[in-house]
């Protein structure tokens, strides 16, 4: 991307920043994590996935192992994508995680010249912090299907030189899933990004509606499936974003991903995404890596990936029952 583009996409920036009824915080449409940024970014139907933060906090009520950790540092176009994730699962009660991730544009020299002023750096970037509860419901009331409920709060902050913006934002999202350890059919459900910006109630934040679909299929240890669909769109905006995903797993260790992404986009992402994942469990770790490949439709380019993450099974042993 060259520097008079990225210029111009930091000025609408700036401008959205200034206006009351557009939508600031872009960040929050850009695809973050590896799996689902690999599967046309869709996500909102997968129960036990850290990558929930992003996608849909009812997602985090069913991860397996006691402590979690995900982070990403990517290039985006002439900027920087990073996140960092930590989750706590609670005897399978609930799980709390906490989550930063952003974008950051690093500095830039000002165009505007007055007076034979050169200049003036402009810091900018955009940062969100948040914290997620999820609530296996089904598991607690021993029921024998799976619901899962989430929650997330997050603070935003967004800088153009001078100019900074902050809000105040709320996730909240459901899922509901029917099977077996071989078979299992999810539906989620997600709002996103309600609250306020600047300290006024309102739209100006990209607010979502997104529902989704997604089907496992793991007949054994040598083999897996799994397809999505998400449909979403934005709270008072017009247009439709879908996203169609698809993932093979083998003998639990590789996983090729590949997926689509339609429909109007803020981020101008569409077309054909894929990637690769690999998992490893060392003793009661279990290590992966991920990475995406996202086109940018009309800025051009492609976004990419990196994700590492590591699950610890802190719950303690059984201990065996003495002998009579």
């Amino acid at each position: 991307m060259s520097l008079p583009r990225t210029r111009r996409l930091l000025l609408l920036m700036w401008c959205a920043a200034l206006s009351a009824q557009a939508a600031s915080f872009e960040v929050l449409t850009i695809g973050l994590g590896g799996a689902s940024a690999a599967m046309g970014r869709s996500g909102v139907a997968v129960p036990g996935s850290l990558e929930g933060v992003f996608n849909n906090p009812a997602s985090l009520a069913s991860i397996r192992g006691g402590v979690s950790l995900l982070g990403s540092f990517n290039p985006y176009l002439d900027m920087s994508l990073w996140s960092a994730v930590a989750s706590f699962t609670v005897d399978r009660k609930f799980t709390l995680a906490f989550g930063a991730y952003g974008l950051a544009y690093g500095t830039m020299t000002g165009d505007i010249r007055f007076n034979g002023d050169p200049g003036r750096a402009l810091a900018s970037g955009d940062l969100i912090a948040s914290a997620t509860l999820g609530l296996p419901l089904g598991t607690l009331l021993k029921l024998p299907f799976l619901i899962d409920l989430g929650g997330t709060a997050k603070y935003a902050s967004q800088t153009l030189d001078s100019v900074q913006l902050t809000a105040v934002l709320f996730d909240a999202g459901a899922l509901i899933g029917f099977g077996n350890s071989v078979s299992v059919l999810s539906l989620g459900f997600a709002a996103k990004n309600f609250g306020t910006v600047g300290g006024k109630a309102g739209p100006s934040a990209p607010t979502v509606l997104a529902a989704g679909a997604a089907w496992r299929l793991t007949p054994g240890a040598a083999f897996s499936m799994k397809l999505m669909a998400d449909g979403e769109t934005e709270w008072a905006a017009t247009g439709f974003r879908g996203a169609f995903g698809a993932e093979i797993g083998l003998l639990s260790l590789v996983y090729l991903r590949g997926g689509y992404l339609l429909g109007a986009d803020t981020a101008a992402t569409r077309g054909f995404t894929t990637g690769v994942g690999a998992r490893l469990r060392i003793s009661q770790m279990q290590l992966r890596l991920d990475y995406a490949i996202v086109p940018l439709g009309e800025l051009g380019g492609f976004q990419h990936n990196v994700q590492l993450g590591v699950t610890f099974d802190v719950r303690p042993k059984a201990t065996p029952k003495p002998e009579s």
